[in-house]
């Protein structure tokens, strides 16, 4: 099993997890999952899905975080937009 996090500035880890929690009114009942960039173990760069959730506890915020490697949707994707710019273009020039 390998490591996955969320590029996060390290100077302000809250700040950004609290942007990404208020996308909703009730993060307990739907999570809004955001698309980013992540580090997987090693270092590689890989397009990850966050979701995040407040909670208090103790007294104390603290967040809860869902992270998703997406790379490999992230890369059909990417595939499905070119082929279907490849088949526009050729139906675009094609002879009539």
């Amino acid at each position: 099993m390998g490591f996955l996090f969320a590029d996060i500035d390290p100077n302000s880890p809250c700040e950004y997890l609290e942007r990404l929690a208020t996308k909703i009114d009730d993060t307990h009942v739907d999570l809004a999952a955001t698309q980013t960039w992540g580090l997987a173990k090693g270092g590689s760069r890989v397009a990850i899905e966050i979701a995040v959730s407040k909670a208090r506890l103790n007294w104390r915020d603290g967040y809860i975080m869902c992270i998703r490697d997406i790379t490999e949707r992230h890369l059909a994707e990417m595939s499905v937009r070119e082929s279907e710019g490849r088949y526009r273009t050729l139906v675009e020039h094609a002879p009539r």
